[in-house]
């Protein structure tokens, strides 16, 4: 048996020519399960987070008519893309529900569609149109992610920091591939305890066996920058 009899049907950024074995009875690699239900469970916080992106920076909203206040400025592109996590989500769980022959979640918003989704989605994983709702949760995601931070830099929580004495903790700030500025992994306690991608691999597989540091954070790790 090889990775090529059962190769993962989702799409890979890096090295995507390489086949990825699927999960026991699903149509994923564990990598893009485990990515799934990241961005699952991030999906509520970061609606949430939208709203404080509603008013944008600057100028003043039309006169309430008969009084002289002025009304809140509303960002339509951040309203309309909430609205459309909020109708996507809870199609999503419609269509599982129906699927299954189960009640759909008791609230439509990300909190309760979400984590709802969450709960079945190894029951999706195995279903023929995975392909379709990951393709619709990455586009939810990535127009989440430029809208809440236009400069496309990502910051991600790696773990402790691997040199000796030290406490601090490690931050990935990931750059989009048209960036001027590398991305890097940086300590909060040492600046010069830094990381550039080529080493990432290896600062893996240290934090990997780190006593210090979280098994899960570092599988998810290794299994971010080797997807």
């Amino acid at each position: 048996m090889t990775d090529q009899d059962f190769p993962c049907v989702l799409p890979h950024r890096h090295d995507p020519d390489r086949p990825r074995r699927t999960a026991d009875g699903l149509l994923v690699c564990l990598g893009c399960l485990h990515r799934l239900e990241q961005t699952l469970a991030e999906m509520p916080a970061k609606y949430d987070a939208l709203a404080r992106r509603l008013a944008p920076t600057g100028g003043h909203g039309p006169h309430v008519s008969g009084t002289p206040e002025r009304q809140l400025p509303i960002d339509s592109t951040v309203a309309d893309h909430r609205k459309d996590i909020v109708g996507k989500l809870a199609s999503w769980a419609v269509t599982v529900a129906e699927k299954r022959g189960i009640h759909t979640p008791a609230s439509p918003r990300p909190s309760g569609t979400a984590t709802w989704l969450l709960v079945h989605l190894r029951w999706m994983a195995a279903q023929p149109w995975i392909d379709e709702f990951v393709r619709e949760l990455t586009e939810l995601h990535s127009r989440t992610r430029s809208l809440l931070d236009p400069t496309g830099r990502r910051r991600v929580d790696v773990g402790a920091c691997v040199e000796p004495e030290c406490d601090g903790r490690l931050t990935a700030m990931l750059a989009p591939v048209d960036d001027l500025l590398p991305s890097a992994i940086t300590c909060d306690r040492d600046a010069e305890h830094t990381w550039a991608p080529g080493t990432w691999l290896s600062l893996g597989r240290k934090l990997h066996g780190a006593a210090t540091f979280d098994a899960r954070m570092a599988t998810e790790f290794l299994l971010m920058i080797e997807s």
